[in-house]
């Protein structure tokens, strides 16, 4: 006996399989899926309160409404985030908001990043099942983390409700509400932090955190032999460690040496006052032949994206002396946001855009045209740089595309502007063109 036609369609699928199909759709077809019944409805659920982004005031005020009436929906939660913060809000408002809160009981990811006042209505809650969370630095942060220890990845962000700026050491302070030591808090699983020196003293000893970023502060409450040493209590080595710092300190890196010797990537972040670079930069080259597993240095300026052109020969020769004092570094960020890598055994600056660049049409812009540039009139007039070096111009460019870029600086003074093309029979890899435009493109 055949199936009649209402019992074929979509809807007379079991529920565990439109739920799978429904994981698959954009979610505006899960929307229009809502409305066809309310069996559907109730399976599509799921999907639509999986990830709520909740940005104005309006859309939270909604959301956790609904969240307090539909016991599915908040069962259906795993990620929830609230970025606004009221400027007039009522009783009411926070109420629906620690209600619907308490209703997430399969929430993994958590972030509420502007507001304090929104965040006090979670510091009492326990979420079971919480693996990230991104919270504001406030003084209830303790009973919050001491009632969620099952946190892996945890990022205590600066709060700027109430602040018109942060580009004064004062307010940068101010946004992490940077007082004092906390008391410690057991995060066994534990293993990303970002957040300041004085939540990171409490919660990162005995934890497994291999990776961190921490903000200093202008005046570190705690100083950097203490700080680093009570790092250094996590359970497994850290390899990742990113400065957040307000100016250019040469004590902070043999501190790092001597606590955290096998760190493998460090970053620093000078975020208001760049003086005193050259002292920095003489502390570094002290203190590498301490840090023997060293791959990755950064060291950056506020969060500008320029960079400077003129500084690769002095770069140049301080990557060659500091990759001699420790062994494995292979990546260095400068100030000047001049990036090194080495490539076949040799230095090149923006070494992670060079096979894009040559194999992939990635457009060239200038800035790249100018390392180019650099590392070919370097290898024409330093022909006592070791072989590798040679090797990778002839990579690059090809013998024919060497000799080629020789006779133009021999003519000209200068590398002109080229574009990359197909190799062809005798191995040139580039071309020369006449106006600039034509080379911000590679070659089909």
């Amino acid at each position: 006996m055949g199936s009649s036609p209402e019992h074929c369609g979509f809807s007379s699928l079991p529920n565990e399989l439109i739920h799978a199909i429904t994981g698959q759709c954009r979610p505006e077809d899960i929307l229009n899926l809502c409305q066809t019944s309310r069996r559907i409805h109730a399976i599509c659920m799921g999907w639509i309160y999986r990830t709520i982004q909740l940005l104005d005031v309006v859309q939270v005020v909604k959301c956790c409404q609904t969240i307090i009436q539909s016991e599915r929906a908040a069962e259906s939660v795993r990620s929830f985030q609230i970025a606004c913060f009221p400027r007039f809000g009522l009783k009411a408002f926070y109420s629906t908001i620690g209600c619907a809160a308490s209703r997430l009981k399969n929430v993994r990811i958590l972030r509420i990043s502007d507001s304090r006042t929104i965040f006090r209505l979670f510091c009492n809650l326990h979420f079971p099942r919480l693996d990230e969370c991104a919270i504001p630095s406030a003084r209830s942060i303790v009973p919050f983390l001491q009632s969620n220890p099952t946190i892996t990845v945890l990022h205590v962000l600066p709060c700027l409700e109430g602040l018109s700026s942060v580009h004064d050491l004062s307010a940068a302070d101010a946004a992490f509400e940077f007082t004092s030591l906390l008391e410690t808090i057991h995060l066994p699983n534990l293993e990303a932090f970002v957040g300041p020196i004085n939540i990171a003293c409490s919660v990162i000893p005995q934890s497994r955190t291999s990776r961190m970023t921490i903000y200093w502060g202008s005046d570190p409450i705690v100083p950097f032999s203490e700080g680093l040493a009570i790092l250094a209590r996590a359970k497994v080595d850290i390899i990742e460690l990113n400065n957040l710092i307000c100016h250019w300190d040469g004590a902070l890196l043999p501190e790092i040496a001597a606590h955290i010797p096998r760190v493998q990537r460090l970053l620093f972040r000078n975020l208001i006052y760049y003086e005193d670079e050259e002292d920095f930069l003489s502390s570094i080259e002290q203190t590498l032949p301490s840090l023997h597993h060293l791959e990755s240095l950064d060291l950056l300026e506020g969060f500008h994206d320029d960079s400077e052109a003129d500084t690769l020969d002095d770069e140049f020769a301080i990557v060659r002396k500091w990759s001699s004092a420790s062994p494995r570094l292979s990546h260095v960020g400068f100030p000047s946001n001049n990036t090194w890598g080495i490539l076949c055994g040799a230095w090149f600056p923006g070494a992670a855009t060079l096979g894009m660049i040559m194999f992939h049409s990635l457009k060239m812009d200038t800035r790249t045209m100018a390392h180019f540039k650099w590392f070919f009139r370097t290898i024409t007039a330093t022909p006592s740089l070791p072989q590798d070096y040679h090797l990778l111009a002839e990579f690059i460019a090809g013998k024919e595309g060497i000799g080629a870029v020789r006779e133009a600086i021999a003519d000209q003074g200068e590398v002109p502007d080229f574009v990359f093309t197909r190799e062809d029979v005798n191995g040139s890899r580039i071309a020369f063109v006449a106006d600039a435009s034509s080379a911000l493109e590679t070659a089909p």
